[in-house]
């Protein structure tokens, strides 16, 4: 379609270009080559991040809020991600982002430019490629670019509206659900009798479905219905174009959905999530985390938000509010108990030392007994090891604190239960001196965050975090559990892709909960938390940002954990078989067993002759059989003897062979 409109750049070194022309400032252009095919490379460590482009104005038919429709062809190598930057009458503005998933493929992306301002004479382009926003932050990685087409440039003259009865962020249960209500309303009263097409893609960008309708008649709004045969578990986007009689698109939207496996039936209670609802919509997140078969929310009742005149304590409405979600959904509070208030504090955060920890102590009580039953798990502080939470991070000056912390929660709560420290990282050295000092009596589990950050669990440093604390809990105070408060990997960062993040968590699922004293595991956090991608700190959700182009949409981490739950069934995992190569873990159920099962080096195995139930991908769909295991998570479903054959048979291969 670029051709047809003769408007595109062949970014490769000896590429032809028509009606448009690209340049680079202060740069010279680096051209490569990838799987016989050549681009232009835009890196990240120069000072503009950008490859400028600018059309000919005898190509452009409207110059003033223009509708463009521009393919890009990249190669998908490594964690990064780019944008389109161009001008509006509000100012500059960049396209949300697309983000590479390190496929090493060439792939192409339709980017939708809305209200665009073409050859203006104080801005030298028309619109750019770039690996910098302040909004989207730096890409990860340099960015490799074929071609760049404009296939369509048009006043828009319609909008186009999406509904559906589901879930935030487009989330099905059912396959017989998937409905999708578009309303398409012209903005000028000559536009009529035109074409919406409606295109369904997988996350690979393969096109699983197109439809046409006819829109406009006689300029009249119009609305259909569109309902895609989707049938498998996973994240999907649906674009939607209009286009008048001559086939020139005007108009567009793209939103993503998900089709998921429902677990809030089968809720596991050793998994939680981190959510900080007193600043984020409960209402459309609570009905997700029940729906992935999450039991806990893990949330802070800030001291200086309760007490904010000096003995009046006042419970917020947003907190009321978010408290009755929780409670609607099923889901189960974990509070934490902090920080410092400054009617009582000033300077650095710090774990309350002397007068301040009676002050402390009130608000503990009145918010232990205010919260009732609703709460029975606290945590008493954050990261007490680490500058950004306390000045002082003493496991002395903690301990003194938490003893007179503890009984007043006791007093108030006979039925809490105590986590601390919360750790950041695992803190051997920490956690020994804070057990030898007798810590451990005033709480019934150590809780720690032993975040990898740029790596999955599979080399055994991970299970070898959560041994070394268990073994200093067995060494001074057999009686405590241990609670990973914290736990999660950000999405396209540190070459960590948003299909990694998905595999490292359920991986992390089975070998965390199969120590027998491990109470709980509580992903950070739920939702992204802002628009940056660079940021790891805004990267950690299941579901996207509340400001994204689809609000709340399901990330793979969604789907995978649903199907986690649902086929694990509230079941606590037996590690059969862990060489730090390969991983089995069974679930038990009382008809039947479920393997869990990866190999960071693919396996063959033989289960031909195995009477097996089913074979389950990550996401929970049904595959036929498995002749290879490799790095992604599979659940084998079979009868006991059928399980305990299967297990010998990669345990031993010997056995197969005799």
């Amino acid at each position: 379609m670029g051709k047809r409109n003769n408007i595109y750049c062949d970014l490769s070194k000896d590429g032809i270009s028509s009606n448009m022309e690209s340049w680079q400032s202060n740069i010279s252009p680096i051209y490569v080559e990838r799987e016989g095919i050549g681009g232009r490379r835009l890196i990240t460590n120069q000072s503009d991040k950008r490859i400028y482009f600018r059309i000919d104005k005898s190509a452009v038919p409207t110059q003033s809020g223009c509708f463009m429709r521009i393919e890009v062809r990249y190669f998908d190598e490594g964690v990064g991600h780019f944008s389109v930057v161009y001008n509006t009458e509000n100012g500059i503005i960049s396209t949300e982002p697309v983000l590479l998933e390190n496929t090493c493929k060439w792939r192409t992306a339709v980017i939708y430019l809305e209200n665009a301002l073409l050859n203006r004479g104080i801005i030298a382009y028309d619109f750019a490629l770039e690996l910098y926003t302040k909004k989207y932050g730096a890409s990860a990685c340099h960015v490799i670019f074929g071609s760049l087409s404009v296939t369509d440039i048009a006043a828009e003259t319609a909008e186009i509206s999406v509904s559906a009865d589901s879930l935030a962020g487009y989330t099905f249960f059912e396959r017989e659900k998937i409905k999708f209500n578009v309303k398409v309303k012209s903005t000028v009263e000559k536009k009529s009798d035109c074409k919406l097409t409606v295109v369904f893609r997988n996350r690979e960008d393969e096109i699983l479905q197109t439809e046409e309708f006819d829109v406009l008649h006689d300029g009249n709004d119009s609305e259909i219905e569109t309902a895609p045969d989707i049938d498998k578990y996973g994240c999907y986007s649906m674009t939607l174009e209009c286009s008048d009689g001559a086939g020139e698109i005007f108009s567009a939207k793209r939103v993503k959905f998900a089709l998921s496996l429902n677990a809030s039936e089968s809720k596991n209670d050793l998994l939680g999530t981190c959510v900080h609802f007193t600043y984020r919509d409960s209402r459309a997140v609570s009905p997700l985390i029940d729906a992935c078969g999450i039991s806990s929310i893990r949330d802070e009742f800030l001291w200086q938000d309760y007490e904010k005149e000096k003995g009046k304590f006042e419970f917020l409405s947003e907190w009321e509010r978010y408290l009755g979600d929780a409670e609607t959904n099923g889901l189960n509070m974990f509070t934490i108990l902090g920080f410092n208030n400054p009617l009582y504090h000033e300077g650095s955060n710090c774990v309350p030392k002397n007068d301040e920890i009676k002050s402390f102590e009130k608000y503990t009580k009145q918010l232990v007994n205010f919260l009732g039953e609703r709460c029975g798990i606290y945590e008493v502080w954050n990261e007490p090891n680490l500058w950004g939470f306390s000045s002082d991070i003493s496991p002395e000056t903690y301990i003194a604190f938490l003893e007179p912390i503890s009984k007043v929660i006791r007093n108030a709560n006979p039925n809490a239960y105590i986590a601390a420290p919360g750790l950041s990282g695992e803190a051997l050295p920490w956690v020994e001196k804070f057990l030898q000092m007798g810590g451990g009596e005033y709480i019934d589990a150590i809780s720690f965050h032993p975040y990898l950050w740029v790596k999955g669990p599979d080399d055994g440093e991970f299970i070898g975090k959560l041994n070394s604390v268990n073994d200093l809990i067995k060494k001074y105070c057999p009686k405590l559990e241990m609670i990973i408060s914290e736990m999660g990997w950000a999405s396209n960062t540190a070459d960590i892709t948003r299909k990694d993040q998905a595999q490292y968590h359920v991986k992390a699922y089975a070998m965390a909960t199969a120590f027998d004293n491990l109470k709980q595991y509580f992903v950070y956090e739920y939702q992204d938390s802002g628009s940056s991608i660079s940021d790891p700190e805004r990267n950690f959700g299941l579901v996207e940002y509340w400001e994204s182009e689809t609000p709340y949409a399901a990330k793979p981490l969604f789907t995978a954990t649903a199907a986690y739950n649902y086929l694990t069934q509230n079941k606590r995992p037996k590690c059969l078989l862990n060489d730090c190569n390969t991983y089995i873990f069974s679930y038990e159920h009382e008809d039947d067993t479920v393997l869990m099962m990866w190999s960071v080096n693919p396996i063959k195995i033989n289960c031909d002759d195995l009477k097996i139930t089913a074979v389950y991908d990550i996401n929970g769909n049904e595959i036929n059989g498995v002749s290879v295991l490799t790095s992604e998570p599979i659940y084998v479903k079979a009868d006991k003897d059928t399980i305990k054959t299967l297990t010998e048979r990669i345990i031993n291969p010997e056995v197969d062979k005799e």
